[in-house]
């Protein structure tokens, strides 16, 4: 499915989702189906209802290490002065 058919996107800042929404976190982003996803800054909240599995808790956190990692480093610096949470 596309991008932008499977998400709504609310943003303070459009140049933002504009630096962070490159190919890779786009096509990370539709891994996320059925969650909501949302970036504070320099956190990133990810989460649906219901139960959760630990298999399932694992591999979120991969995910959302993934999702870290794909965020531009330029991002990261103007956010907070350095290369980001994450090692690179």
């Amino acid at each position: 499915q596309d991008f932008d058919d499977a998400f709504h996107l609310a943003v303070a800042s459009p140049e933002f989702a504009q630096a962070v929404l490159t190919p890779e976190m786009r096509e990370l982003l539709l891994a996320t189906r059925g969650r909501v996803v949302r970036f504070e800054g320099d956190t990133l909240l990810l989460f649906r209802e219901g139960k959760h599995t630990t298999a399932e808790i694992e591999a979120v956190l991969e995910l959302m290490r993934q999702l870290l990692q794909a965020v531009p480093t330029s991002v990261w610096e103007r956010l907070h002065g350095d290369a980001g949470p994450v090692d690179r």
